[in-house]
């Protein structure tokens, strides 16, 4: 049993409160408030670990975009990025260009 399952179960027989649970846990308040939270409303499948990953990407460059890299890539195997980079702004917009470096 997980500590996060056994913190539920002390709670849920109203044996001790939040303050209680997070120094018997070795947790923040703030910590036993999400995960009651998260088993209210999702009972124990809220209580598994979630990817911390960002959900967006801010700096991914646009699929059109990376079409015709490859596009050009496949035409001129041999150019790097400076040339590809002039040659697309050629072509696009500047601000939709990603840098050399990328």
């Amino acid at each position: 049993m997980t500590e996060r399952m056994r913190m539920i179960l002390e709670h849920l027989q109203g044996d001790h409160g939040g303050a209680e649970l997070a120094r018997r846990f070795g947790v923040s308040r703030k910590t036993v408030s999400k995960w009651l939270g998260r088993f209210a409303r999702q009972q124990w499948a809220g209580l598994e670990e979630r990817s911390r990953a960002p959900h967006h990407q801010a700096r991914a460059i646009d699929e059109a975009v990376v079409e015709q890299i490859l596009t050009l890539k496949a035409r001129w195997p041999l150019w790097g990025a400076p040339k590809l980079r002039h040659k697309l702004l050629e072509w696009l917009v500047r601000s939709v260009v990603p840098a050399r470096a990328r």
